[in-house]
């Protein structure tokens, strides 16, 4: 079921972008540029599997994922792909965490810290 809500980025952005890296930094940075022009909505599309709810969120008409992936400051889900065209063209042109090397979140969490990397 699709829901909209209106979210307080002060609170929950805040706590889900708490530095602790420079790309982090940069990524918050970001995120709060773009909040600070507007109010943010969100449609809820489902739950993940710790019975989260996931789904997209704007400010006006950009898509707060779709923006930071394209910038780099993010990587696509891969088991929901929505981005992998952002991901791809951020890649080619070495926005941000693709100007060099680093491991993917998602390897990083299987233990895999050393055996992909990613540029």
């Amino acid at each position: 079921m699709l829901g909209h809500v209106q979210v307080d980025p002060r609170s929950r952005l805040r706590a889900l972008l708490w530095p602790v890296s420079a790309e982090e930094r940069c990524a918050r940075d970001h995120v709060r540029h773009l909040i600070a022009s507007g109010d943010v909505s969100c449609i809820i599309e489902g739950k993940d599997r710790y019975d989260n709810d996931v789904g997209v969120c704007f400010v006006g008409s950009i898509d707060l994922g779709r923006d930071l992936v394209k910038h780099g400051l993010a990587v696509a889900d891969k088991q929901a792909p929505r981005y992998l065209a952002e991901e791809r063209e951020a890649r080619i042109a070495k926005r941000n965490l693709w100007a060099g090397q680093f491991t993917d979140p998602g390897e990083y969490r299987r233990g895999g810290l050393s055996s992909q990397r990613r540029n």
